[in-house]
């Protein structure tokens, strides 16, 4: 994964009071730690953070208060998911090896879809360990032989880098296809024809018998 700049000031007062003013002025507050150095109070562009979370950023080289290459270890966000709080960013090395959660995406065309099926992702992210300089954009995993009542796994991704390993358990399921809804009921009634009991009917008919 190719490193992003990202410039960073030095945060001298902490507290959510100072947080807040931060947020006002459009920065964001965060912590950088690691390699057995002291962790440093940090402000950073919340414009910059938010292009670096789209495009999936998991590597950044600091520029500023810090220097080096540093890993977005974890995003903390508002109740909502529409607001970023907060970043902790690790320090980070090339013979360090890192946890990681990476977007897994489906590649092709499932045979499911003509055999009645829809095919359903239960899982959008999976965790790695990985060399930060190794971490993907994206893993993969290919539908194009996935049939109705089938499903692929974790240790069905085809795109793991060299040397990383899966934190995921690699028999969770990624992807599955599955009937659509509402054929069951379709089939049923398909297979049972018959003319269908209306209220009130009975007892009429039982009335009538009597008379």
């Amino acid at each position: 994964m190719k490193s992003e700049k990202l410039p960073v000031d030095a945060r001298p007062k902490v507290g959510s009071r100072n947080n807040l003013k931060l947020r006002r002025e459009g920065r964001m507050p965060a912590v950088l730690y690691g390699h057995n150095e002291p962790a440093m109070a940090l402000s950073l562009s919340y414009d910059s953070m938010k292009t670096l979370l789209r495009k999936h950023t998991k590597l950044v080289d600091l520029e500023g208060a810090a220097s080096g290459q540093a890993l977005l270890q974890e995003v903390t966000w508002d109740p909502f998911h529409r607001e970023v709080l907060h970043i902790d960013l690790l320090r980070v090395s090339a013979d360090d090896r890192v946890q990681v959660e990476v977007p897994v995406l489906l590649k092709g065309e499932a045979p499911g879809h003509d055999q009645g099926g829809v095919v359903e992702q239960v899982l959008t992210e999976i965790e790695i360990e990985v060399a930060p300089f190794d971490i993907p954009e994206f893993l993969h995993v290919d539908v194009s032989k996935l049939n109705l009542g089938g499903a692929l796994m974790v240790k069905d991704i085809y795109d793991l880098p060299a040397g990383a390993a899966f934190v995921t358990d690699a028999d969770e399921m990624v992807v599955h296809c599955v009937r659509a809804a509402g054929d069951a009921d379709i089939a049923a009634v398909t297979a049972a024809p018959g003319e269908p009991e209306v209220i009130g009917r009975k007892e009429a008919e039982e009335e009538s018998e009597e008379k």
